[in-house]
């Protein structure tokens, strides 16, 4: 090795969340080997093999799987002297064609302590076996000698001892382990460039990964292309079968995925579970795709650069987060308009159900602002929650409507009136319509008033005397308070509010 590999290791990020990279790397490491046969896919095939360790845990009965590791085997061309000569180099540019970062390898040492490869390759007319341990400890040793061989062409990794640190980054049920193997490689088993998988486990039945990919997650919806600040981006939205999942968002870089996130953070108004036209469930999971994120992902794939909203003027090359986000929820909601059509009608009737009793937001029912119920409100809100989250978007509606009337002002000074009339005309349309809400809110504020003044009343004291003068004062008028002081919680004294 031409570098220090025990450094190497131990500067790679890798947080326990990320436990499973090993196993993708080493599958991307096949897929590339067989690649290199350059006589299509589908004549090869990769085996992935899961193996257990019996823990105290599982000699007392719980059975448990706690997964120690992994042989994954391949029929690619294996370590011929050129891949050798790369898996030697640290850090090497020999498959940054192909997306790879010259580090992968790194993390077999970084997650499991002992990695075990044994290889088949040819040499001119020669068919030879190279086989060694890849550790801190005896680094490559072994690695440069070869012995003639009459087995056919490909490589067996084979990874041992798990570190504790990296468990809990992995599931015990094997099926698990296959769905996160389809979402990191999604983007391959979409395109139909990558060779028959399947995965094995102890106990288990074997899971053919791409028979799963074709029961699980439906054909794409249609691909859109979106712009950022001068970037342009593909998104790929699938339908996932598997009910148990989550909505993910996946931001992938030259071919693989990156990172994941929750799709609902970007797209809130998503129902947790979407249903089919049989009321089956799916989730949706989404591809983001562009050059931005293959030029800007860092070396171990695991974090991908953007402008830091704290420090917004320090690179401005870099794309903000955020702004990344709205162009990818204005890209998906036209494409996701059937999926959402009967959560949003849901949840229009429940607005419409709940401005029955809170009258003051009838203004938001109004067809010109049913896009933002349908995008600022999630679904299944208790009414409390449904109440603050129409107070806001009134607010965002009247803020907007001021700015409008500041616009109207200046056109007023140096445009002609037939230039602005008609936004004379609708500015004047949306006031009318937020007063009336103001005074439905008004109202329903004095008929609170009057309703506690009731309770009050009924409510006759110990000494058979009724609340004293200044407890309903207080309730319509407030004591020793200015104007400046009043408040909208004195309903009926709004009006009458005026200095002391």
């Amino acid at each position: 090795m031409l570098a220090n590999i025990k450094g190497l290791v131990e500067r790679l990020e890798l947080s326990p969340a990320k436990a499973m990279m090993p196993l993708f790397e080493a599958i991307s490491n096949s897929i590339d080997a067989i690649e290199e046969h350059d006589d299509g896919f589908y004549k090869h095939k990769i085996l992935i093999q899961l193996t257990v360790s019996h823990d105290l845990a599982y000699q007392a009965g719980d059975r448990t799987l706690s997964i120690d590791g992994f042989d994954i085997t391949d029929d690619g061309v294996g370590f011929n002297d050129v891949n050798m000569a790369s898996f030697e180099e640290a850090h090497t540019l020999s498959k940054v064609k192909l997306g790879g970062k010259g580090v992968g390898r790194f993390t077999y040492l970084k997650v499991f302590s002992h990695v075990h490869l044994r290889s088949v390759f040819s040499r001119q007319s020669e068919t030879l076996l190279r086989e060694f341990e890849f550790s801190f400890a005896k680094d490559m040793e072994g690695a440069r000698e070869v012995r003639p061989t009459n087995e056919p062409l490909g490589t067996k990794l084979s990874v041992r001892g798990m570190a504790d640190k990296y468990r809990p980054g992995w599931p015990s049920d094997p099926s698990v382990v296959a769905e996160r193997i389809l979402a990191h490689f999604l983007i391959r088993f979409a395109a139909r460039s990558c060779p028959p998988m399947t995965l094995e486990c102890p106990g288990h039945l074997p899971i053919d990964l791409h028979q799963l990919f074709s029961t699980t997650v439906q054909s794409h919806i249609n691909e859109c292309f979106f712009t950022v600040l001068g970037h342009e981006f593909a998104l790929q939205a699938y339908r996932h079968r598997d009910g148990r999942a989550r909505h993910d968002l996946h931001l992938c870089a030259n071919g693989r995925e990156v990172t994941t996130s929750k799709l609902r953070e970007v797209l809130p108004e998503l129902p947790e579970r979407l249903l089919d036209e049989t009321q089956e469930p799916y989730t949706l999971i989404v591809l983001v795709t562009g050059e931005y994120l293959d030029a800007h992902a860092n070396t171990e794939r695991t974090k991908i650069a953007f402008q830091s909203d704290e420090e917004l003027d320090i690179d401005t090359t870099l794309v903000p987060r955020a702004t990344l986000n709205r162009g990818i929820a204005e890209a998906l909601r036209p494409l996701l308009a059937n999926d959402l059509k009967s959560t949003n009608e849901e949840k229009i009737a429940q607005v419409e159900r709940f401005v029955e009793q809170a009258p003051e937001y009838r203004v938001l029912t109004h067809d010109r602002y049913r896009h933002l119920i349908e995008q600022r409100v999630q679904p299944g809100l208790k009414d409390e929650q449904l109440d603050h989250a129409l107070l806001q978007i009134r607010r965002e509606v009247e803020d907007a409507m001021r700015k409008e009337e500041r616009h109207v002002a200046a056109l007023i000074e140096r445009e002609s009136f037939d230039q602005y009339q008609e936004r004379i005309r609708q500015l004047m349309e949306d006031i009318n319509d937020v007063g009336k809400a103001k005074l439905a809110d008004y109202i329903a504020h004095r008929r609170t008033i009057l309703d506690l003044i009731d309770q009050s009343l009924k409510r006759v004291q110990t000494d058979s005397k009724y609340p004293f003068e200044r407890v309903l004062h207080k309730m319509i008028f407030p004591m020793g308070v200015t104007s400046r002081f009043c408040t909208k919680s004195t309903a009926a004294g709004i009006a009458a509010c005026k200095p002391a």
